[in-house]
């Protein structure tokens, strides 16, 4: 979990996009929880692997990082761009 969410931070340039991946992680597993303590499931979907999550989070993972790729250049663009411009307001230009 923590490479991917490595991963994701790199390749979106933000922290916010690996914090939002965390934040429902841990949303997803507290419902899987609650579930299972009110007796509504009776398989830990915690400690065995649903394929259907699987199914949907992989090609989601995927597109994600496609996004982010494509989009790493225009956020490189944009820091530099703006780097460039503190520089010149700061009269060093």
């Amino acid at each position: 979990m923590g490479a991917l969410l490595g991963y994701l931070y790199y390749y979106s340039g933000s922290l916010w996009s690996a914090i939002l991946a965390h934040f429902v992680n841990n949303v997803a597993t507290v419902i899987a929880y609650f579930l299972l303590n009110k007796g509504i499931i009776t398989e830990n979907v915690t400690e065995t692997v649903n394929v259907w999550a699987a199914l949907i989070a992989i090609p989601v993972v995927f597109l994600l990082i496609r996004y982010f790729k494509k989009t790493e250049t225009q956020l490189s663009f944009d820091v530099a761009k703006k780097q460039e411009d503190n520089i010149t307001l700061d009269g060093i230009k």
